[in-house]
């Protein structure tokens, strides 16, 4: 085999991996697409008597008067966290990151904060969350 043979063949097997990855790039990005879904979830004045409230993959917090959300999800793989009401941490039961009251990170093998939940009031003293998925 000479040298433009070579050659030929090595460009020939170049634009072969170009056009694949080409090609496969929309059929991937087309197969892993999510649709983002909103969950409105209602934290009723009778449940808001807790420091801390679970309901429907939210964390709701009351220090006195100051009433803040966490999402349950940890930040490392998605697991939904526990929380541990000897150490006031928020645990992940699938590989131990922590959490504090706040929702930073404390230990573990997460590398962000919990992700912060805006929260509104209706006229009937209830709260409402709304997360998306």
């Amino acid at each position: 085999m000479g040298k433009r043979e070579f050659l030929k063949r090595i460009l020939l097997y170049g634009l072969y991996v170009v056009a694949s990855c080409v090609l496969i790039y929309p059929v991937i990005k087309f197969i892993s697409f999510r649709k983002s879904q909103k969950t409105r979830i209602i934290f009723y004045a009778d449940e808001q008597g807790a420091a801390v409230t679970f309901k429907e993959g939210v964390f709701l917090l009351s220090k006195g008067n100051e009433v803040s959300a966490l999402s349950a999800r940890c930040t490392h793989l998605g697991c939904t966290l526990s929380f541990d009401t000897l150490s006031q941490r928020f645990q992940c039961p699938c590989h131990g990151s922590r959490f504090d009251m706040n929702g930073k990170r404390v230990a573990g093998p997460a590398k962000k904060d919990l992700e912060s939940i805006p929260i509104t009031r209706n006229e009937n003293g209830d709260i409402v969350v709304t997360l998306t998925l």
